[in-house]
């Protein structure tokens, strides 16, 4: 918890980033990266294999590529989109230090943009009751690119604002139809793009004993808030906590699905 708390104070982040508590988030997830390496290992492989694939398979070197939700790279080779695009930019609320030393020694050729991928933040935490579009910067970044690739994000992405919303008075289902609408429309912007690419998980269950010792494993759980995602071109399960990590004893798998979205010609 100190090593953390450190970590909060000495990274550069913005005020949005740190007032929605995604700055802590994401903190928090380096360190249950460390602690769930192995758990995670085929996932992690698994993400970077197809990202590999589909920039390889492209009929022309990409001059660049945007990555929506880097976070601390742990999903991402990025050796290889370095081999395999001129420019790559790594887009996300926070950019960690070990991500920042690495831009800055790629001679430029690794770009940072700090922006709310959601789109929703700020105007939440003003007390907003609606999805706002993202910054138009960014847009017009992801609709030129060559290749655009969201990460692990899409169920993430009302997560910031959401207890927001309910600070200010939104119910379950307004909560529920606005995180909807924050997935359909980051959707809609990678399908807009010349070549998108989505991994994302869109459903979670636990397995664990009951009280009687008895191994009970629970039904999947929806959590892109009723959007259904098409049939994936690779699918798999993610292995993301063990009971020791949820500390109640259920560890926890996701359904995760990779896919190239029909994109604009």
């Amino acid at each position: 918890m100190i090593a953390e708390a450190l970590e909060w104070l000495v990274t550069p982040a913005s005020s949005l980033a740190r007032q929605s508590g995604l700055l802590a988030g994401q903190i928090a997830i380096r360190h249950r990266a460390s602690r769930c390496r192995r758990l995670w290992q085929t996932h992690l492989q698994a993400t970077r294999d197809f990202i590999n694939a589909q920039v390889a398979a492209m009929t022309a070197r990409p001059q660049q590529v945007i990555v929506l939700g880097s976070g601390h790279l742990n999903d991402i080779d990025m050796t290889f989109l370095l081999d395999h695009a001129d420019h790559v930019v790594l887009v996300d609320i926070v950019h960690p230090l070990e991500v920042r030393w690495r831009a800055f020694q790629s001679g430029g050729r690794i770009e940072l943009i700090e922006a709310d991928i959601s789109g929703t933040l700020e105007n939440a935490l003003a007390g907003g009751k609606s999805v706002s579009s993202v910054e138009t910067s960014l847009q017009n970044r992801i609709l030129s690119a060559d290749c655009v690739i969201s990460v692990n994000i899409l169920s993430q992405l009302p997560i910031g604002a959401h207890d927001l919303w309910s600070h200010s008075g939104c119910s379950e289902d307004e909560i529920g139809q606005l995180s909807l609408a924050v997935i359909k429309a980051h959707l809609d912007l990678l399908h807009q793009s010349r070549h998108g690419l989505l991994i994302s998980d869109q459903s979670a269950r636990l397995q664990g004993p009951d009280a009687s010792g008895t191994v009970i494993t629970g039904a999947w759980q929806d959590l892109l808030f009723g959007f259904t995602l098409a049939k994936g071109d690779e699918e798999w399960t993610w292995h993301i906590a063990s009971g020791d990590e949820r500390g109640d004893g259920y560890e926890e798998e996701r359904k995760v699905v990779a896919m190239r979205l029909a994109t604009r010609s």
